[in-house]
């Protein structure tokens, strides 16, 4: 049993190794830069930071010594599995989202905060994320969310607002995990790991949404859509076709379909008559 599980090991530990290469040479392009406005540039980066935490006896630890607070954890896993993972508190948020909570805080509060406002403000999302997730909890399972890969960033909530006014709630996505199907993974040119890396990304902007708005029930949409246009154009660029809503490409079927739908001055809008043009083009929105 042992000898099974290291074998296993070794192998998941090739095939995200493996993915990573492909990945990182699928965004090398200079003209890939540009025309994705940066994203495959800082998606590159960030893939230098992911790491293959060590399975203790079917638990994935995301806080093991020697790794530095700003690597990003990577899983390769089967459809069906169900992933387990230990996480310490003090890791609930990764160090690239103060910056921008910092800012996202002061706006909606309407003033600077001091370094020692900032970390009780930290303190209480930490306690929140504890709260609602603690140190070991469960991934859902790929087949279950009919995807190839996902990010999982556990979310927190905290109260905020201006002096004098009854706090809102707002939402902030924590440190993110990459979760990959190695069959998946393996089979594409790179497309698929940086559509996850453009979910990283978002999710390390430290932006926080308003609990109930429109804003934050759009986002999950949003967010896709634009992973799927950097998605779709970086692979239309490495492939030398245009993008078009009858190719095998899922990416292009939703890229032409938001092309074809929403205006250069809402090029985001999430919209019925989107949705349904995405599944004319027999692709989807997950």
């Amino acid at each position: 049993m042992a000898r099974h599980l290291e074998e296993d090991t070794r192998k998941r530990f090739a095939i995200a190794n493996a993915t990573i290469e492909t990945c990182a040479e699928f965004l090398s392009n200079p003209e890939t830069h540009k025309a994705t406005n940066g994203l495959s540039e800082r998606a590159l980066y960030l893939l230098s930071l992911l790491y293959i935490p060590n399975n203790i006896e079917g638990v994935y630890d995301l806080s093991q010594k020697g790794v530095g607070e700003e690597r990003i954890p990577y899983i390769i896993t089967h459809p069906k599995e169900k992933i387990r993972v230990h996480r310490k508190i003090k890791h609930a948020l990764h160090p690239f989202q103060y910056e921008g909570l910092y800012g996202s805080m002061c706006d909606i509060e309407q003033q600077e905060l001091t370094e020692a406002k900032f970390e009780k403000r930290l303190k209480y999302i930490r306690k929140s994320y504890k709260d609602e997730h603690g140190e070991d909890f469960k991934l859902k399972a790929l087949a279950s969310l009919n995807a190839d890969a996902s990010v999982n960033s556990p979310a927190s909530a905290i109260g905020l607002g201006p002096k004098g006014t009854k706090p809102k709630t707002y939402i902030l996505r924590g440190s993110p995990i990459i979760v990959g199907d190695e069959m998946a993974l393996s089979e594409g040119e790179g497309s698929v790991l940086f559509h996850e890396m453009v979910h990283v990304d978002q999710d390390l902007s430290g932006r926080l949404f308003l609990e109930g708005s429109k804003e934050l029930k759009d986002e999950k949409y949003t967010s896709e859509l634009k992973a799927y246009r950097a998605q779709a154009v970086a692979l239309s660029i490495h492939l030398g076709v245009s993008i078009n809503g009858d190719s095998e490409y899922n990416s292009f079927g939703v890229e032409a379909a938001r092309r074809t739908v929403n205006s250069d001055d809402d090029p985001f809008r999430v919209s019925k008559k989107l949705f349904k043009a995405i599944e004319r083009n027999g692709s989807r929105l997950r």
